[in-house]
């Protein structure tokens, strides 16, 4: 259930994977401000454990709440979720505004955790090699004209 909890009772993820530039910042902070209602769909997820409100899903956007002025933001509440339901759910939410730390990550989490969760083995290795291959483009009559298309996963690039 959606409740509004005062940001001063929430405690913020200690060891947060998810890096954000000031721009990135800056951005999240103007789509609160221009779509505060959104912010009630994608609420934080708050883990209730030994009377700590935990915010390990939506940090960022706490953050961007309070630089905004913001007295309490939305939060969906759960009693003592399970360490490994938590790690996941933290993982999965990550997947936009700002950047992986994967040092932080790696040393966090169960690579095959993070494979589960949406990485790819490409992002947490770095080993990108060469993405593309030249193919024909079969819905274009001149055979000369050719589209890029990742090998691995099949994305015109």
């Amino acid at each position: 259930m959606l409740e509004f909890i005062e940001i001063s009772k929430l405690v913020l993820l200690e060891n947060n994977p998810r890096r954000i530039t000031k721009e990135q910042f800056n951005k999240l902070m103007k789509s609160l401000k221009e779509d505060p209602k959104f912010f009630e769909h994608r609420p934080c997820l708050v883990n209730k454990t030994d009377g700590e409100l935990i915010v390990y899903a939506g940090n960022q956007r706490v953050r961007a709440a309070l630089k905004l002025g913001w007295k309490d933001v939305p939060c969906i509440v759960e009693e003592n979720i399970s360490k490994s339901r938590m790690d996941a759910r933290v993982l999965k939410d990550n997947l936009h505004y700002g950047e992986f730390d994967l040092d932080l990550a790696n040393s966090l989490y169960d690579i095959d955790l993070m494979l589960d969760c949406g990485f790819t083995a490409e992002e947490l290795t770095g080993d990108y090699g060469d993405l593309t291959e030249d193919i024909e483009n079969p819905s274009d009559q001149n055979p000369e004209k050719k589209i890029k298309v990742c090998p691995k996963c099949g994305e015109v690039i």
